[in-house]
């Protein structure tokens, strides 16, 4: 648990909370007189319980929760080395965000922003929407629509848009912070800092230890892919394209898929039979009941097309074709993708095995490829990552020649560097609330009942 977490932690529980046992479980607290629906809590304890079910993951890998009788309640979470129960630890960061969220709120209407109407309009839409959505019945679940699934455990439609809502406030109340005409904008300089060390960009091309089917290779196929990857490392270190290398592992891919699915192929390979008898017969056949007979020479064949060269330049431009004349001349300038030289890429070109990777990518391609991008390579060197699923042949470029990339990324950027920044800025509003939890209302809705 960091430092913020525990003040916010102490807000909620410490400062001047007031426990009281109240009938009413509509609610489950009420915040300088205001009362906090209980189903806003409950979808903060959704995202809370997303959240532990990661932890509990993390410290009880072995645990069965397939059994019949397995209760979440009977396990604690380890935080800054205290155990605390399962139960509290969900509920406890739910009233941490139900509280942040009134200070948003609240700091909303001091600065007297307003709400972009149309992205309002799209949060009850899109809440409605979902509300009458069916679910599937092959799932099994006696609710028939989403709708009915979420007011079974307490959340209304009518909270779910208040949520929806909240969300938007918060996101305004930042870009009032911290946005390019905010109080206190973020210095570009900082900016480009921070994407120098939280992104890089690469080639990536991946050797993978499954077949096209998805199936696990063998002991001898997987020992070729690692020779097949090796040789791919060797050839990008001694100047082979990347182009180069793609094209060779998708030849051997379509190649493994032509023999381990031999029938996806089967009427291509008639038609091209058929095709090839056709002319060796001279006959072109065009559709069914129309034949025709190729019995004219190469000498005739070239100078009918001359003549219709001639043709052809003797038919005046058409303003589009003008237009794309124009736009090829305005293109000879911008410089072209060389992948000798992993140049950056202008103009029309797109090159698929170029990525923009983050650290937080290391769940998804493992710390192997994160560590080798992040911790090893330098630009323009060469190397190659072992993971589960492949062996990545990388190449690390010069991210600062993606200027694209640093503006598209600018606004997570922000985010990342203000996060804390604004929680401490909301923790400060939040310690003059009077809280007040409904102890009662806080019982019943026990976060373990939300996990099907």
């Amino acid at each position: 648990m960091t430092n913020l977490q525990k003040k916010l932690t102490a807000i909620v529980l410490s400062l001047t909370l007031l426990l009281c046992a109240c009938a009413d479980t509509s609610y489950v607290a009420t915040i300088d007189g205001q009362k906090i629906a209980a189903g806003r809590f409950i979808l903060a304890q959704l995202d809370a319980q997303a959240e532990a079910l990661e932890k509990f993951n993390e410290q009880y890998p072995d645990a069965n929760m397939n059994q019949e009788l397995f209760d979440y309640s009977n396990y604690t979470l380890n935080e800054d080395g205290q155990d605390i129960p399962f139960i509290d630890w969900v509920n406890n960061k739910a009233l941490e965000r139900i509280t942040l969220l009134a200070a948003y709120e609240s700091e909303f209407e001091r600065l007297e922003l307003v709400l972009d109407p149309q992205r309002a309009a799209d949060v009850r839409n899109n809440v409605r929407t979902t509300w009458g959505s069916a679910i599937n019945p092959e799932a099994g679940m006696k609710e028939k629509t989403i709708g009915e699934y979420h007011e079974a455990r307490g959340i209304s439609e009518s909270s779910a848009i208040e949520w929806g809502l909240s969300s938007l406030k918060e996101e305004a109340v930042f870009e009032a912070y911290y946005g390019v005409d905010g109080l206190f904008p973020v210095p570009s300089d900082e900016i480009e800092r921070a994407f120098h060390i939280e992104y890089r960009r690469a080639l990536i091309l991946p050797v993978y230890k499954t077949d096209v089917n998805g199936e696990p290779l063998d002991e001898i196929d997987l020992a070729e892919a690692r020779e097949r990857a090796e040789s791919y490392l060797n050839s990008a270190k001694g100047g082979t394209s990347f182009s180069e290398l793609e094209a060779a592992e998708e030849d051997f891919r379509m190649e493994q898929d032509r023999l381990l699915n031999p029938d996806n192929y089967a009427f291509e390979d008639d038609f091209e039979d058929d095709f090839q008898d056709d002319f060796e017969n001279d006959d072109i056949i065009l559709s069914e009941g129309f034949e025709f007979t190729a019995d004219f020479d190469d000498d005739e064949l070239e100078e009918e097309q001359a003549d219709l060269d001639d043709e052809a330049e003797d038919i005046p431009q058409t303003d589009e074709e003008e237009i794309e004349e124009t736009e090829e001349d305005e293109n000879e300038d911008e410089e072209i993708y060389d992948e000798n030289e992993f140049d950056i890429i202008y103009g029309d070109e797109e090159v698929d095995s170029e990525f923009q990777i983050s650290r937080d990518m290391a769940e998804q391609l493992g710390e192997e490829l994160i560590s080798l991008l992040f911790d090893e390579l330098s630009d323009d060197e060469v190397g190659m990552a072992e993971t589960d699923e492949a062996f990545y042949i990388v190449t690390r470029l010069d991210i600062s020649q993606r200027p694209d990339w640093l503006e598209r990324s600018r606004e997570l950027l922000i985010v990342k560097l203000r996060e804390d920044t604004i929680k401490e800025e909301m923790l400060k509003i939040a310690e003059g609330f009077d809280i007040q939890l409904n102890e009662q209302a806080i019982r019943r809705y026990n976060p373990t009942r939300l996990i099907d």
